[in-house]
């Protein structure tokens, strides 16, 4: 099996993640954030616009479809008191209308951010395909879903696969069914620790740059942690995706907004991951751009170390290193020693290489 080589990932990247500023691609994660209800979707749309995300994602799931046990019991926090109910009725309730999904892609356009979304059916990915979407995600709790993964891979330029909860042979089915499907479509590996809020000593970002390094992939980080550090980490490690859980209000109803970042938040999250990239700069061997001036008033030159006449061999012994840096190179001095000067050459006057015959 061929796989993609360095020069097209990042071709496809360029064209189907494309960041508004900066290098990395920041998902606002909205999830069941919206509580059902269609207007607070396009609300959260249209604030993680104006924060700076790149685009917004929800999740198109069907309860039915992924629920065996409708009794089953799931606790969580929600405006500081402890939830216990059956996960089929919290999830039954937030569902995100069919309907709603070319609504919610519309605002997206209008608002010159992605719509993104996470189906569990094969239905879901089609309704996504329909409007046009081209890049799609699986879920962290999908990962074993071998035949959605090959339908996400058969239709989609990008899958973007979270890999919480998940052993190493877990990663290794879903990015094996991803490229044996289509060699042209470009998995793209999320870290992900499935604890909410993260602790920090559970992060584990270097398992991020496992990921990188074994499948060759590109790779990002799905943040569960509090606050902006955890994400100018994974940038600085590597990461090209970002994913943060995004909400109106902490003291919302539901299980998800307690760590989910605000409007303000948000807006402070992405300023600390642009200020990252800004930081790490180019991996290219030279100046900053402005120390260039500093570099030719601060830097050595080889000069005359006393008076010298045309004609004169050039020595060691006639020679000193002083600022400014603006003729030989003292480490390229060398070169030029036992060449004849072409004229009358001063005590500290810098040395250039047409002074020499």
């Amino acid at each position: 099996m061929l796989k993609m080589n360095s020069e097209q990932q990042k071709k496809i990247l360029d064209r189907y993640l494309r960041p508004r500023n900066g290098t990395t691609y920041i998902i606002a994660e909205i999830g069941m954030n919206h509580n059902g209800s269609l207007e607070r979707a396009l609300d959260l749309i249209r604030e993680a616009a104006r924060a700076g995300a790149d685009a917004a994602k929800f999740q198109n799931w069907v309860a039915e479809d992924f629920i065996s046990d409708r009794g089953q019991i799931y606790s969580y926090k929600s405006n500081g008191r402890e939830i216990s109910e059956p996960f089929y009725d919290l999830c039954k309730r937030n569902e995100l209308g069919h309907e709603w999904l070319p609504k919610l892609a519309e605002c997206c356009k209008a608002e010159g951010i992605d719509f993104l979304s996470t189906p569990t059916t094969t239905t879901g990915i089609d309704d996504l395909l329909k409007l046009g979407i081209k890049v799609l995600k699986n879920g962290s709790d999908y990962l074993s879903n071998i035949p959605l993964i090959n339908y996400m891979a058969e239709h989609a330029p990008i899958v973007i696969i979270s890999t919480g909860m998940a052993w190493q042979k877990d990663v290794d089915y879903a990015v094996s069914a991803a490229q044996k499907t289509s060699p042209n479509t470009l998995p793209v590996l999320l870290h992900c620790t499935s604890i909410y809020p993260t602790p920090t000593k559970q992060a584990n970002l270097s398992r991020m740059c496992g990921l990188a390094r074994r499948y060759e992939l590109p790779v990002g980080f799905s943040d569960h942690t509090c606050g902006w550090e955890a994400a100018v980490q994974a940038v600085t490690l590597g990461a090209r995706v970002l994913e943060k859980h995004f909400t109106l209000h902490h003291d919302d109803e539901g299980p998800d907004h307690s760590f989910s970042l605000t409007p303000e938040e948000l807006r402070r999250y992405i300023i600390a991951v642009r200020d990252a990239e800004d930081r790490m700069g180019s991996s290219e061997i030279v100046p900053a751009a402005d120390e260039l001036e500093i570099a030719i008033s601060q830097r050595l030159s080889a000069v005359a170390a006393n008076n010298l006449s045309a004609g004169t061999i050039l020595t060691a012994d006639s020679t000193a290193f002083k600022k400014p840096g603006t003729g030989i190179n003292p480490a390229e001095i060398n070169d030029y020693y036992g060449r004849v000067l072409a004229r009358d050459i001063a005590i500290n006057e810098v040395f250039t290489s047409d002074m020499f015959l």
